[in-house]
């Protein structure tokens, strides 16, 4: 397993960035925390993983967007020469994947802002490693 390496903080620091850093786990309010303890480690560190996070929603919410498009065209085309086919199944399908997709990441806002909310450093699967060298000089 690798090693957490979260920013050094002092009590006082968690203690008063933990004020907002919870909100770095509501889409693009990760800005507040982050513009408003721009000194502050821990505040810093859940506003990037806040930051990856909102635009992990930007790029589902856009693909979410494309194959709902493509799907729709599909499901007419086959109910006109049908009246039942492939386009339903496969959009049934989307819906299913989608909605995993966004129940996974309301679940690691939600265990972020608990996480913040309490004073701990948490790195998210998948998101915090990608905060961590996308933005590796913000902390």
């Amino acid at each position: 397993m690798a090693e957490l390496n979260f920013p050094e903080a002092t009590e006082e620091q968690i203690k008063e960035g933990k004020s907002l850093a919870w909100l770095s786990y509501f889409g693009i309010l990760f800005l507040i925390p982050l513009l408003v303890y721009k000194d502050n480690p821990f505040s810093k560190y859940h506003a990037r993983q806040g930051m990856v996070l909102f635009f992990a929603e930007v790029v589902l919410g856009i693909i979410w967007g494309i194959l709902g498009a493509i799907v729709g065209a599909i499901v007419y085309a086959s109910y006109s020469a049908t009246g039942f086919g492939t386009g339903v199944i496969c959009g049934t399908i989307l819906w299913i994947v989608m909605a995993i997709l966004w129940i996974g990441i309301a679940v690691l806002a939600i265990i972020g802002i608990i996480q913040s909310a309490q004073g701990k450093f948490w790195k998210m699967p998948i998101f915090g490693g990608l905060a961590e060298k996308w933005f590796k000089g913000m902390v």
